[in-house]
C-alpha cells in the first residue's frame, strides 16, 4: 500500500506493508525466540486489528531445550500456534499468522479455538493441517513475500 504525504511543496511516497505483511512480522519476530534447533516457527493471534497473543516453538517451560542431529520431527517442542493460543485471551473470529503452515494436531486446536483465518508463509512437510482447516471452515491463505 502506498500513501502520499504532502508537506509544504514536498511530496513523499510512503510505502506501507499490507495488513497481512504487518502481522506476519509479529510471527517472524516471535520465531526469533524459538528454542528448537531444527526449525524456528512463530505465530501471532490478531483480533480486531490487535495482536492478542504470540508464541514460538520450543520445549515446555522448565524443560531443557531440544537439540536435533537430523531433520526428524521434534517430539518435545510445543508448537508456536499452541503457545500463541494459550497466551491469547480472545480467539473467537481472530486471525492467526504463522511462519509455517500448521500441522494436523495444531489445526485441530485452531478449529476448536474458533480462529476464522490462518495466514502462513512457508509450507510444512505435510498439507494435512491445511486440509483439516479447510474442512473446518477456516479460511487459509499463503502470504508470499
Amino acid at each position: 500500500m502506498t500513501s502520499v504525504l504532502s508537506l509544504r511543496n514536498t511530496t513523499v511516497n510512503l510505502i506501507r506493508p499490507s495488513r497481512d505483511e504487518r502481522y506476519m512480522k509479529y510471527a517472524r519476530a516471535a520465531a526469533e525466540s524459538s528454542t528448537c534447533s531444527r526449525l524456528h516457527v512463530g505465530a501471532a493471534v490478531v483480533s480486531q486489528d490487535i495482536v492478542v497473543g504470540t508464541g514460538y516453538n520450543g520445549a515446555p517451560r522448565g524443560i531443557e531445550h531440544c537439540v536435533h542431529l537430523d531433520d526428524s520431527p521434534c517430539r518435545l517442542a510445543v508448537h508456536a500456534e499452541v503457545n500463541a493460543l494459550l497466551v491469547a485471551q480472545v480467539t473467537i473470529g481472530a486471525d492467526l499468522y504463522v511462519t509455517h503452515a500448521p500441522c494436523y494436531d495444531c489445526s485441530k486446536l485452531i478449529i476448536n479455538a474458533r480462529i476464522s483465518r490462518v495466514v502462513y508463509e512457508q509450507d510444512y512437510r505435510s498439507r494435512s493441517g491445511i486440509e483439516l482447516l479447510t474442512r473446518g471452515n477456516v479460511t487459509v491463505e499463503r502470504l508470499r513475500s
